[in-house]
């Protein structure tokens, strides 16, 4: 967590507290796994993501 922390810090110039970072972590994840799981089309042959989510 201490370097998702530092990486916000830089990038954003603000602090969050470990139980913050913990808490987006995991919502992130919970995210990541839904998009993951979900059914697709058959005519997709391949995906590109690039993205930021705040």
């Amino acid at each position: 967590m201490a370097e998702i922390a530092d990486l916000i810090e830089k990038m954003y110039g603000h602090h969050y507290t470990r139980q913050t970072i913990s808490n987006m972590v995991q919502v992130m994840g919970e995210q990541v796994e839904a998009f993951k799981k979900r059914e697709l089309s058959p005519r997709y042959v391949c995906i590109y993501l690039d993205a930021t989510y705040i």
